[in-house]
């Protein structure tokens, strides 16, 4: 398989650069990507599936095989590699994110919690944690902890948000996953594991049970922007991250 190298890439300001990503997803990608197809969708949320994702009912042309979405009950879905169900909330085309949430969570229900699900960078198929602004890679998320304990921690203190409160004989606790594991409390042990926006705050003294579970079913953004997109040429690019240049590398079809 042939790879070459897009010269002018590394040259590119972050405004070129949108700039010609937009040129690309609107009038070139209707017009010449023959993974290009007529938005596609499965509920009254998400109306505007088109490449670089895919339903798994579409045609076979349309979109790219690493974005494809399912409906499930009417609601579209995405499963990570490890088949951790997620569901789609928002698809935006402007900025080159999805944002998706735990399929286990209900919003009107706290003592509702989400799978055991520790996010690495490559647990989806072409998507990041992380987006590319202004010549810099932007975090989009972060992974909070469910901590269980036995009896309420006398050591608890801000970094320990207590779910009782919203959910009657709950023993989990809910730290940010930078937490120190030396710093657990005793009688206390990782329960399970989640994300949610990079901009929460998780801790007690600004945060609560109840912020964290809206958090939680609001969901949180990956991006494509930083793995791959389309050239002028509708082959298939990335970004070669570990060039100081930031290349953009294309393969041909």
């Amino acid at each position: 398989m042939a790879y070459y190298l897009v010269d002018n890439y590394s040259i590119m300001t972050p405004f070129f650069l949108l700039l010609f990503l937009n040129n690309i997803t609107s009038s070139y990608a209707k017009s010449s990507n023959p993974h290009y197809c007529p938005p596609s969708s499965c509920d009254n949320y998400i109306i505007n599936i088109t490449s670089p994702f895919r339903l798994n009912t579409d045609p076979k042309h349309c979109g790219y095989p690493e974005y494809e979405l399912s409906c499930d009950n009417n609601l579209t879905v995405i499963h990570s590699k490890n088949d951790v169900k997620f569901l789609v909330r928002s698809i935006n085309y402007g900025n080159y994110t999805i944002r998706i949430a735990d399929s286990k969570l209900d919003k009107n229900n706290y003592c509702s919690f989400p799978n055991n699900f520790l996010l690495r960078e490559n647990s989806f198929n072409g998507l990041s944690s992380y987006s590319y602004h202004s010549g810099e890679d932007v975090k989009l998320r972060k992974q909070i902890v469910f901590l269980k304990c036995e009896n309420p921690p006398i050591e608890v203190n801000n970094n320990y948000i207590d779910t009782a409160s919203y959910c009657n004989g709950s023993n989990y606790y809910v730290v940010d996953g930078g937490f120190n594991v030396s710093d657990m409390a005793i009688g206390c042990e990782t329960e399970l594991s989640s994300c949610i926006s990079n901009q929460v705050v998780v801790n007690g003294t600004n945060t609560s049970y109840f912020d964290i579970h809206n958090h939680l079913t609001y969901g949180f953004e990956l991006s494509w922007l930083k793995i791959q997109f389309y050239n002028v040429f509708g082959d298939y690019c990335s970004i070669d991250y570990s060039d100081e240049m930031r290349s953009l590398r294309c393969r041909r079809k």
